[in-house]
């Protein structure tokens, strides 16, 4: 996780007869396993100030779990598709099936307005001879 996203640090929630109490902050994890495996049973030594000002006393048998604080992705997320490997007719059949691409074809849009919609709606990547092939049959039928 930390190589997607930025950490900006680890929240230690605390629970008492297993109900959450509350949570504290840290820079760095108190543990190698984080999440719900590796969660945590022991007494407290001190007491413990929790960030929504409860404390709870030393000697409170606590059930503890590390997380991360996560931020942005570090790197660019790819949600476009790679419909390169498509036939030409299994595109069409594709973007035909999608409705919103029915109610644009109705308004018997401009061409460019169909590739912006298949780039940028559908967010599939295509070649020039599938927008071709696309292109050749929306251009013959008859609406």
């Amino acid at each position: 996780m930390s190589d997607t996203f930025e950490i900006h640090g680890y929240t230690i929630e605390v629970y008492v007869h297993n109900k959450l109490k509350g949570n504290y902050v840290l820079e760095k994890p108190d543990r190698k396993v984080l999440g719900y495996g590796g969660r945590t049973t022991h007494f407290l030594e001190t007491d413990v100030v929790l960030s929504n000002k409860r404390v709870i006393k030393a000697g409170t048998k606590v059930m503890t779990e590390c997380t991360p604080i996560c931020g942005r992705a570090k790197i660019k997320l790819n949600w476009q598709t790679d419909a390169t490997k498509y036939t030409s007719e299994a595109l069409l059949d594709l973007i035909k099936s999608n409705e919103q691409f029915k109610n644009l074809i109705e308004c018997k849009p401009e061409w460019k307005t169909i590739v912006d919609f298949i780039a940028g709606k559908l967010k599939l990547k295509t070649t020039t001879k599938q927008l071709d092939y696309v292109k050749e049959y929306y251009s013959n039928k008859i609406c």
